[in-house]
């Protein structure tokens, strides 16, 4: 009988956690599958704005950066030999449209979505092949992939103010064929 009631107290726990678990974690957390388009300001509109720059950079159309980023947008990237360290918002239309001709099959998948007030954070991978001129690198029509960790603040209106982009910019450089040696 002992055993039973220790048995239950264990269950009873374990449901107890998962509750809090269902309560508490799991609305952070949002499926990034599918299309968004309004941003108003709230948690899930700038959620929506993430996955619609996302479809932007999928879809070589940088007309949508006017949309979700504020005219006095400020990005910040690791310093690199390729590209700039900040970024402004025509920096973004022209980052877009680069990929798109030196990746044209460039794929990003957002794999985690987190919003904390006016902060949203982003996990994506990024695929694709290196079939044309990068800026300044030719192209090694080999396959690239690599993560990068993107932090985004939005202001009231739901418009990208800042932007931290966290990338292993090593690992890009090995695999775009540049030589560590001459930088």
């Amino acid at each position: 009988m002992k055993k039973n009631t220790l048995l239950l107290l264990f269950v009873l726990v374990l449901l107890l956690i998962a509750a809090v678990v269902v309560v508490l974690v799991l609305p952070s957390l949002t499926p990034v599958q599918g299309t968004a388009t309004a941003s108003n300001g709230d948690a899930a509109d700038n959620k929506a704005a993430v996955l619609r720059l996302v479809e932007a950079f999928n879809d070589g159309n940088s007309e949508v950066v006017s949309e979700i980023f504020a005219p006095d947008y400020v990005g910040y990237i690791p310093d690199n030999p390729i590209i700039d360290s900040t970024l402004d918002a025509t920096k973004i239309s022209e980052l877009i449209q680069l990929m798109d001709s030196a990746f044209p099959n460039l794929q990003i998948e957002s794999e985690l979505l987190i919003q904390e007030g006016n902060l949203v954070a982003q996990r994506a991978v990024i695929h694709g092949d290196f079939l044309s001129e990068f800026y300044d690198v030719p192209p090694t029509e080999n396959p690239v992939e690599f993560r990068v960790n993107v932090f985004y603040r939005f202001n009231d209106a739901g418009l990208i103010v800042e932007q931290w982009i966290e990338l292993d910019t090593l690992d890009v450089l090995q695999q775009f064929g540049i030589d560590l040696s001459s930088i």
